[in-house]
This record gives C-alpha cells, sequence and structure tokens, in this order.
C-alpha cells in the first residue's frame, strides 16, 4: 500500500517547501541551495542548479502564461521534493525535465500534476524506473491522464477488455473519418503499452506475460486495422463473390512471422506479417456497383491495412510493417491466395523461408 499510493512530496510541500521554491526561482545562494539539495538525497547538486536555471529561462518558459506560470512554480518545488525520496534523483530529474519543456505550453498538464499527488508520485516513480518509459511519456505527454489510477495503471487488460474498448471508441467516430480513427487507434495503443511498461517495471506481472500483453495489443490493432480496411471497400466495391456473409469469414488472413508470431513482441518490435486469400475467390469479383477482381480487392485490403498501421501521424505510428517474408519476398505480390502460398512453399521457398514457419501462425480475419 504505501509503495503505490504514498505521495512523498506532500511532505516537502508542508515542511519546506520556501526553501524548495527558492532553489528552483534562483533565489537562494548556491552554497545552502546545495546543502538542501544534498539533504533531499542529490549527488549532483550543482549540475541540478544548472539544469533547473536552463530550464527556468529557457524559451519554453518565457512564453508561458501567468497562469502557466504560476502552475509551474508551485509544482517544481513538489517535484524536488518527491524526487529526491526516490532512487536514482539526479537521473530522474534530467528525464523530468525534458518532459516539462515538452508540455511546458499546456499548462493543463502541469495542473494535472499539481492537483493530483498519486500522478505526480506514479510519474517520478516511472521516470526513476525506466528510462523508456521517460522518453514515451515525453513523446506522448497526453498519456499523463493514465498515472491518476494507479489500478488501471499497473493492470494491462486482457485481450478481450481491450478489443471491447477499441470497438467502443470507434464507434464513437464517424465512418469516413479515417484521420479520427487512426489517431484513436495509436492513442489505446501508446495507453496500453504505458500500461505494460509500468507494470513490467514495477514487478506488476512476471516477466514472460509482458510479450504476452504486447502481442495482444499488436494483434487487436491489427484486427481493428482489418475492420476499418474492410467496411472501406465492401461499402465502395462490395463483398467478394467467395464470401456469403451469413456463412463465410472474409476469405481473407493475417499470417504473423517472427516475433508476433512467437509471442515475444518487445516495446519497439516491427510486425512480420503476410496476407492469404481463399483459393474460392480467385477469379470471381466483388457483388458492388464498381465490382472489383477479388485478387485486386485483397490486395487493396492489405495495401490500406498498412496504411492504417505503418502511416505516422501527429500522435506518431502504430506498428512498423514487414510484409517481406511473403512469397518472392519484396517482389512478390502483397497478397497471396493460399494454394499459391502452398506451392511456393513446396517448390521454390529457401530453407530460411521453412525455419521462420515454425514461428508462423494465423492471427486475424
Amino acid at each position: 500500500f504505501q509503495q503505490v499510493f504514498a505521495a512523498p512530496q506532500t511532505e516537502h510541500a508542508q515542511s519546506d517547501e520556501q526553501d524548495l521554491t527558492g532553489i528552483w526561482q534562483g533565489s537562494v545562494d548556491a552554497e545552502p541551495a546545495l546543502i538542501t539539495l544534498q539533504q533531499l538525497g542529490f549527488r549532483e547538486g550543482e549540475e541540478v542548479l544548472r539544469l533547473l536555471g536552463q530550464v527556468r529561462d529557457g524559451r519554453s518558459v518565457r512564453a508561458m502564461s501567468a497562469q502557466g506560470r504560476s502552475r509551474l512554480d508551485h509544482l517544481m518545488p513538489l517535484l524536488l521534493g518527491a524526487v529526491g525520496q526516490g532512487r536514482e534523483p539526479d537521473e530522474t530529474m534530467r528525464r523530468l525535465l525534458q518532459l516539462l519543456e515538452t508540455i511546458g505550453g499546456r499548462s493543463a498538464y502541469l495542473a494535472l500534476l499539481v492537483e493530483n499527488p498519486m500522478a505526480l508520485s506514479q510519474l517520478v516513480r516511472l521516470f526513476s524506473a525506466s528510462p523508456w518509459i521517460a522518453s514515451h511519456l515525453s513523446r506522448f505527454p497526453q498519456l499523463l491522464d493514465e498515472l491518476l489510477d494507479p489500478r488501471t495503471l499497473y493492470a494491462p487488460p486482457k485481450r478481450d477488455e481491450l478489443a471491447n474498448e477499441v470497438r467502443q471508441r470507434l464507434m464513437h467516430i464517424p465512418a469516413e473519418d479515417l484521420e479520427t480513427q487512426m489517431e484513436a487507434l495509436r492513442h489505446i495503443k501508446q495507453a496500453h503499452v504505458l500500461r505494460v511498461a509500468a507494470a513490467d517495471v514495477m514487478e506488476a506481472v512476471p516477466l514472460m506475460v509482458v510479450s504476452d500483453h504486447l502481442t495482444d495489443i499488436a494483434e487487436v490493432m491489427v484486427e481493428a486495422a482489418f475492420d476499418l480496411a474492410w467496411r472501406h471497400l465492401v461499402a465502395r466495391h462490395g463483398r467478394p463473390d467467395s464470401c456469403d456473409e451469413r456463412v463465410c469469414d472474409t476469405g481473407f488472413a493475417v499470417i504473423a512471422y517472427g516475433k508476433m508470431g512467437g509471442f515475444e513482441l518487445g516495446y519497439g518490435s516491427d510486425l512480420d506479417i503476410v496476407f492469404l486469400h481463399s483459393k474460392e475467390s480467385e477469379g470471381k469479383a466483388t457483388g458492388g456497383d464498381r465490382p472489383l477482381d477479388n485478387a485486386v480487392f485483397y490486395a487493396r485490403l492489405g495495401q490500406r491495412m498498412i496504411h492504417i498501421l505503418n502511416t505516422r501521424t501527429a500522435v506518431g505510428e502504430l506498428y512498423e510493417i514487414d510484409t517481406r517474408l511473403r512469397p518472392s519476398g519484396a517482389s512478390g505480390l502483397l497478397v497471396s491466395s493460399v494454394d499459391a502460398f502452398g506451392d511456393y512453399q513446396r517448390d521454390q521457398a529457401w530453407t530460411w523461408e521453412h525455419q521462420a514457419l515454425a514461428r508462423a501462425r494465423f492471427t486475424n480475419g
């Protein structure tokens, strides 16, 4: 309970906030400032003072509104007190100051940390524990809201829960607004990867389960990209002729290779995937007003999925996609039929391609 819910910075807010405020504002002489920082737990007091001055006099702080500067002046003593209580306070302070420079123009984030001791406490703990989390939150500060409730922060959801969250979020976005849909998927992915990382570094989940959670997130995102791409193309061109909506699936499959296929995804892993379509669809066309040959339909489906997953928007990309393990590699068709895939594996594939099949599995479609 103490580890998760304690907010140590509140003690400093009551006892010695004035000294810490003076240190932040540069109104305390160097010698007593260094003594105070040493008492707090900092080992490189001079470097901390230099970094504080650099932020205080930097462009982002000078450009703040009066309200934003007031919030920052309130936050910094709390932050110094909390960081001094943790592990590696000097390095943690460096990471946090980078975040503050990123969010300086958005004082709502500063208010969130000032008004929620729990969020500030979790932020300091995570920045102390993981440079990756520090970098992730600095890139995507909108995830700071995730720090408000440790009950969810350290409890990555099961796959079904995550898939339901994606459906609920996309349900409220107009079907034609692909950009907003893509940004919603990116935010969900980033938030849940943060939860996995937080649970990982705080040892709230076993290490072997971390890659399972990351793989579940990837599969749900690929499924969402497939659903968006499928609905768009069916609305324009109709369903492929081989698919009866009552009894048939889509006639399309995503095969995961590599780390995704082996449930071994890491935080920065790309996705090795191959697209296949059913043999029954060959030589047929879609049934809409603007029919397409089924093979063309499936090729466009794969291309649109890659666009949804791979495009870098204002909030980043979902995943880097690698489809070079498909038959004939980068020179082959983006989407192959199951029969063509089988012929290639029997007659043309190299030994290493057969070895790659050992970690290949169906995931979506």
